[in-house]
């Protein structure tokens, strides 16, 4: 990292693949122990944590001293660039529900295989404890720590390294590949890949 950049965005780009990698394998560690330390049994939990020590890296050791960072968060509640965000996330949701239909016909026309191939066996989400934390990871730490991660940095070095088509596949398929859980983990994988490249194409943008 060269912490002689002052500009936000241009810093995130200059952490590299290993110290990032290097970084996340701290937070796990961290997050694990604080997660031990406390004793509070709950997957969410555990997701809040590591999700907050990413966050507390990015923040902590990239912006110090930076500018910019202001800027870009009012950028993102600007008419023209919240409407694509919400673009973003219909066109993602429909072709969830595309590949679903596309996923399922092809097991009953074909006779491949059960739909269930998609779902894996796990318990149901019905404690509101876990629902709540559910909800917070999903909809405020997650997407915060996943940008910055992600776009900030993999997807940054990659495009310098290879350009920005390999960088947008590959980060990607790494952030898909993450998202291995649920009711549906393929899908779920499936679907957070294509939801990666098109947040790739926002961030350039």
């Amino acid at each position: 990292m060269d912490f002689s950049v002052k500009d936000f965005n241009v810093r995130l780009r200059t952490i590299t693949l290993l110290e990032a990698g290097i970084a996340m394998v701290i937070c796990l560690f961290l997050a694990g122990y604080i997660y031990d330390f406390i004793g509070f049994a709950n997957d969410e939990f555990f997701s809040i944590i590591f999700d907050l020590c990413i966050m507390g890296f990015s923040f902590a050791i990239a912006c110090i001293g930076t500018r910019g960072f202001t800027k870009d968060v009012n950028e993102v509640f600007e008419f023209g660039n919240a409407f694509k965000i919400v673009a973003l996330a219909i066109i993602n949701f429909l072709f969830c529900n595309i590949l679903v239909n596309l996923c399922t016909s092809a097991c009953l026309v074909f006779t491949i295989a059960s739909p269930s191939f998609l779902m894996a066996a796990g318990p149901g989400f019905t404690d509101p404890l876990t629902l709540f934390l559910g909800f917070i990871v999903a909809v405020f730490i997650a997407p915060i720590a996943e940008e910055l991660l992600f776009r900030g940095v993999i997807f940054n070095r990659l495009k310098i390294i290879k350009g920005a088509p390999f960088a947008i596949f590959v980060s990607s398929i790494i952030f898909g590949s993450l998202h291995f859980y649920g009711g549906a983990p393929l899908l779920h994988v499936m679907t957070a890949t294509v939801f990666g490249m098109l947040m790739c194409v926002f961030y350039m943008k």
